[in-house]
């Protein structure tokens, strides 16, 4: 997903480069330049600007909430993995006899621990 994003951000920040070049080109721009005083062209450059750029704004919002849904979970995943790393050092040092079994098909297994014991890894 969020590579998904980042690709369409970048494609709307190429597509809006595009756009902006193709207004400064424009008949608009040209006539908004010469129709506005100079004292208020800076500002009226800046609003047009502004609203090219605004449209890049609703996916940079997705690709921020994506970014910090990551994080969320790779904190989750180091949790998880520091609680597993102990969890299977126990079972390197407890769990060193073998035990035969029957499974439900009647198999026959070789197991490292007893099925019920709650220090085996399913």
């Amino acid at each position: 997903v969020l590579e998904n994003r980042i690709l369409r951000l970048k494609a709307e920040q190429q597509a809006n480069v595009r756009s902006l070049r193709d207004y400064l080109k424009s008949e608009d721009y040209t006539e908004l330049f010469l129709k506005t005083p100079p004292p208020f062209l800076p500002a009226k450059i800046q609003e047009a600007l502004r609203n090219n750029l605004a449209a890049n704004k609703e996916t940079r919002d997705l690709l921020d909430n994506d970014i910090a849904d990551v994080r969320v979970k790779a904190d989750r995943l180091r949790n998880t993995t520091i609680s597993a790393t102990s969890e299977l050092a126990s079972f390197f040092e407890d769990c060193t006899h073998f035990f035969t079994g029957i499974g439900r098909s009647e198999e026959f297994l070789l197991d490292v621990c007893k099925r019920q014991n709650d220090l085996c890894i399913e």
